[in-house]
């Protein structure tokens, strides 16, 4: 007890500085804990959403395990609304009773439909998304049975003829958890560590080490007179090991409110219900078990130091001046990406070349320099404007920063190494969009008529596109050739070939090329570029719509292509009618031209819908996949950079209110020397503005450079990208409002008597 009375004591002598300076230690440390929380939840979290993707899978009747109910025709549809993931699972009962998946009452019948909460909101507001889903609402999907609040999923009973490519079975659940669905957000956890590990670990120690100087006197004096090194360490590690307790109890209920919106809000891109990151008791008890003993044994580690010499701890020592060579990195890597950047003329696509090699050499050299040399410019800079005929104040300033740049520096590249990331964040994040969103301009979207009852084909032919044809594959051997090809003759009966219908003006505006020997209503041979046609005169095998095999004739006309094109890829028939000669047949894939904007998109797969429920618009430039994990990524850097960006200002900003307490005593000398108050606030300002705007102009200046230069990468981006300007803006002119704010607060402060006597 009496450890207690006296740490009660010492923190009530420190006045309302060390009851300020413990407030934010327990702040920082909470902060801290409501981080590793969450990262320390998330792989459970994804544990169990992979688990949930299997349980709810069709167990085929072909597996040997599982499903006892009676069996069900059934078909999985993947498709996307808006860019977002829509799973369909297309349900045809043959019996009165079978197993129904997690959180779904029962099996829709024909003409029912089971959503979740998401997508029959989404049916009762869009009438395009509804024929998606025809039917009427025989439930909603319970918790159980979704990966988040946010998912579109559906169950859709149809009759068993309206599913033309089904499969059966008998109940639900992979033997093995989903390993798409964890891998895919399995770096989350780790994405989230690396952005915010350094600001926490600036921002702890800055907690820590608040008030050091005034703390290290404290405990060396109550050495000097007398008190053993134990009772000193003892009492140290009890005032850290207080700071560390209250911490991790605030942080747990913190991110125990919080975790009732970070999940089901998706801000990180993905969502999750909150019971699947709720931490239990026992967790809890560990982890402030661990905080305190931790944040004890740094506290009591620490001051050892000082106790080893208690008489050169009441003194400040100068710092060592900063080595020149260090901004050396960060000069070579300025000038591997400035001159590719600014030159419109330089080389796109670079990746795989020694140009790019370079290029992204020029990027981490940047960006690690960046850290690295950021104090030999704030010195030099601050003696420059040091020895100068400017102001006074200005001049007082420079020296102030000087002084301290070492302290300062560490509290800046926090903030300067998340404003290089926001914007190299930026750049890649948009490389990831261009590559999974379809490109500007017309996008090519097929259906494959296999899915499609045989009753129901005809009508994809007057699907609302204006640009349409179709390809139909000839009929391949069971059992083909082992042996390579060597002729066009054998590579048709080895691989087939493809038979496009397509008039005149569509193939013009696929190829792109005039294409005048072309007719309409003529079948040719094609031949594009380098590669030669198929022989006239060979018969080829087709099926016709019945199912039966036909065979058609290779005829002699032949239409040259002067490029290769995907139009006509391999051996190729081309007929010039409007419409397929052998019918609509389970071997052909219809392709419709739409614009590119995915709204245009989504109302075609809803007209889709209406010919055929179980049918699955593929869209060959939108990676689905890719935009999923592009939304994931941005959500995950958005979050990590807000979080980190509050840690790092947060710390920039209590050190500098630290460093004011710390350094009354040197404005108290002014103001005896007869300085003016005007120019101490003045002072004040400069020495706490200029180096933050300094340093985030810098970075945010080699950010944007970056940041563009990843996209010379890849070279899908036209022009300069200025959406890694927009990700550095918000950040820079936050801190500098945020700074303006506390110093509000700190500047120009009356000197106490008690200085004033001292000096």
């Amino acid at each position: 007890m009496s450890d207690v009375r006296l740490l009660v004591r010492v923190l009530r002598g420190g006045g309302a500085a060390g009851v300020a300076r413990l407030a934010l230690m327990v702040a920082g440390i909470a902060m801290g804990v409501v981080v590793v929380v969450l990262l320390a939840t998330m792989p459970g979290a994804l544990g169990k959403r992979a688990e949930l993707s299997s349980a709810r899978a069709p167990l085929p009747t072909t597996a040997q395990t599982g499903g006892s109910g009676a069996p069900f025709a059934y078909q999985v549809l993947h498709g996307s609304w808006g860019g977002e993931r829509f799973t369909r699972i297309m349900v045809a009962l043959d019996a009165d009773v079978a197993e129904p998946p997690p959180g779904v009452p029962a099996l829709p019948r024909p003409g029912q439909v089971v959503l979740s909460p998401k997508a029959r909101a989404r049916a009762e507001a869009d009438a395009s998304f509804a024929k998606l889903v025809p039917g009427t609402p025989a439930g909603e999907i319970a918790p159980a049975g979704l990966l988040g609040p946010d998912e579109l999923y559906a169950y859709v009973g149809v009759p068993a003829d309206q599913i033309a490519e089904a499969r059966t079975a008998r109940g639900w659940g992979g033997r093995n958890a989903d390993v798409d669905v964890r891998e895919r957000f399995s770096q989350v956890p780790l994405e989230l560590a690396l952005i915010t590990a350094a600001p926490a670990i600036i921002y702890l120690n800055v907690c820590a080490r608040l008030s050091a100087v005034t703390r290290t006197r404290r405990y060396a004096a109550l050495r000097l007179v007398g008190m053993s090194r134990r009772q000193v360490l003892r009492l140290a590690a009890l005032e850290s090991a207080t700071a560390g307790s209250l911490g991790a109890l605030l942080g747990l209920a913190l991110y125990s409110a919080a975790n009732r919106y970070v999940g089901p809000s998706g801000t990180v891109g993905f969502s999750w219900y909150a019971d699947t990151s709720r931490v239990s008791a026992p967790i809890a008890v560990v982890t402030v078990a661990i905080v305190t003993l931790a944040v004890g044994f740094i506290g009591s580690k620490n001051t050892s130091q000082a106790l080893a010499k208690p008489l050169q701890a009441r003194f400040e020592g100068a710092e060592k001046p900063p080595r020149w060579w260090h901004a050396l990195p960060f000069a070579l890597g300025l000038g591997l990406i400035v001159y590719p950047v600014m030159n419109a003329d330089a080389p796109r696509g670079t990746a795989a070349t020694a140009e790019g090699v370079l290029l992204i050499l020029g990027v981490g050299l940047v960006s690690v320099g960046m850290l690295f040399a950021l104090r030999p410019v704030l010195v030099g800079l601050a003696q420059w404007a040091g020895g100068n005929r400017i102001p006074l104040a200005a001049r007082l300033a420079a020296r102030k920063v000087e002084y301290e740049s070492q302290g300062l520096t560490w509290h800046l590249s926090g903030l300067v190494l998340l404003v290089l990331v926001a914007c190299i964040g930026a750049g890649v994040l948009r490389q990831v969009e261009l590559t999974s969103s379809p490109a500007a301009g017309p996008t090519a979207v097929a259906v494959e008529a296999r899915e499609v009852p045989a009753s129901t084909r005809e009508k994809l032919l007057f699907l609302p596109a204006a640009t349409r044809w179709s390809a139909q594959q000839s009929v391949i051997p069971e059992e083909p050739s082992s042996t390579a090809p060597q002729t066009v003759e054998a590579e048709v009966r080895a691989f087939g070939a493809t038979l496009i219908t397509a008039d005149c003006a569509t193939a013009r505006r696929l190829t792109g090329e005039g294409l005048p020997d072309c007719r309409n209503g003529t079948r040719y041979r094609v031949a594009a570029g380098p590669q030669k046609p198929i022989p006239s005169g060979m018969p080829i095998a087709f099926r016709d719509q019945k199912g039966a095999v036909t065979r058609v004739i290779a005829p002699e006309p032949l239409l040259k292509l002067t490029m290769a094109s995907t139009f006509a890829a391999g051996p190729t028939l081309l007929d010039t009618t409007p419409q397929p000669t052998l019918g609509v047949t389970a071997d052909t894939r219809l392709w419709y031209q739409l614009p590119s904007d995915i709204d245009v998109i989504d109302r075609f797969a809803s007209e889709l819908a209406t010919v055929a429920p179980a049918a699955l618009l593929r869209a060959g430039d939108l990676d689905l996949d890719g935009l999923e994990d592009f939304r994931v990524h941005r959500g995950t850097v958005d979050t990590g950079i807000v979080i980190a960006f509050l840690l790092g200002l947060t710390a920039f900003l209590v050190s500098a209110i630290g460093r004011s307490l710390e350094r009354r005593k040197d404005i108290t000398a002014l103001v005896v020397v007869g300085v003016p108050g005007r120019t101490l606030r003045t002072v004040q300002w400069l020495q706490l503005l200029a180096p933050l705007c300094l340093a985030l102009g810098l970075a945010a200046l080699t950010g944007v450079l970056a940041g563009n230069a990843v996209l010379l990468l890849q070279g899908q981006q036209n022009g300069w990208y200025a959406g890694t300007l927009d990700a550095a803006g918000p950040l820079v002119l936050t801190a500098l409002a945020c700074a303006a704010v506390v110093g509000a607060f700190t500047v120009g402060a009356r000197p106490r008597p008690e200085d004033l006597r001292r000096e």
